[in-house]
């Protein structure tokens, strides 16, 4: 049986406080490494604060959600949001 995707998703208790815990690092790099090995984009969840996304942008995660990005946003406001930074 074969899965069909191409996202992979990691979820936000391994990204809350990666740069604090070693065991979250390396699960969260494997993760990536893993993921793009078989041809998928990476999404981390949970992205709260800068220094999470610039460690996450070292380990080349292809796609950050989280506060650190953007709050939730209307309709009216994330159109703003995407023209601005061509999403």
């Amino acid at each position: 049986m074969a899965f069909n995707f191409d996202e992979i998703k990691i979820d936000q208790v391994f990204i809350n406080n990666i740069s604090k815990s070693e065991r979250n690092t390396k699960l969260t790099q494997a993760s990536i490494n893993l993921g793009h090995d078989l041809g998928a984009r990476i999404v981390a969840e949970g992205v709260e604060d800068m220094a999470t996304a610039e460690l996450l942008s070292t380990m080349d995660c292809d796609i950050l959600q989280g506060y650190a990005i953007s709050k939730p946003l209307d309709i009216d406001s994330f159109i703003q949001f995407s023209t601005k930074y061509r999403m």
